[in-house]
C-alpha cells in the first residue's frame, strides 16, 4: 500500500481548499465537494463532511474522534484488499463501493478511530 494522500474533512470545502491552494501555490480548481491540491511528496486533499460517507462513515466515533482527517493509500484492488484487511480483524465502515468520480474505495478505522481509505484509481476508459 502506498500513502498517496491526506485528506481533511470539512463543511466548507471552497474556503479550506483555497487558503491551501494559496499556502502550497498550486492552481487548482476549488469546488464545493473534493479538491486535491499536489504536492512533491504527496497530495493534500479537501473534502466535504459526509459528501462521499453519505451516513457520515457508518459508525459510532470513538471518545476523542472528530472525523477531520482520513489516510487514504491507494492500492492496486481495494476488493482484494478488503477480503485481506478483513482476515486480519478491520472492522470495515464502508464496503467497497465506485464514487461518482469512479474510484473505487473502502474505509475503515484504525485502533484510534481515525479513518483510513483504501482506493484505485477510475481506469481510463479504452
Amino acid at each position: 500500500m502506498d500513502l498517496v494522500d491526506a485528506r481533511l474533512l470539512t463543511d466548507d470545502v471552497a474556503r479550506l481548499a483555497g487558503f491551501y491552494d494559496r499556502i502550497l501555490g498550486t492552481d487548482v480548481v476549488v469546488n464545493e465537494y473534493y479538491v486535491e491540491l499536489p504536492t512533491a511528496a504527496a497530495t493534500l486533499a479537501v473534502c466535504r463532511r459526509r459528501y462521499t460517507e453519505a451516513d457520515g462513515c457508518g459508525a459510532a466515533l470513538p471518545p476523542g474522534t472528530d472525523d477531520r482527517t482520513i489516510l487514504d493509500f491507494e492500492v492496486p484492488d481495494v476488493d482484494r484488499s478488503y477480503g485481506r484487511l478483513g482476515r486480519l480483524g478491520v472492522r470495515w465502515v464502508t464496503a467497497p463501493a465506485t464514487q461518482p468520480w469512479g474510484a473505487r474505495s473502502a474505509m475503515f478505522r484504525d485502533p484510534d478511530g481515525n479513518l483510513v481509505n483504501l482506493f484505485t484509481r477510475a481506469r481510463s476508459a479504452p
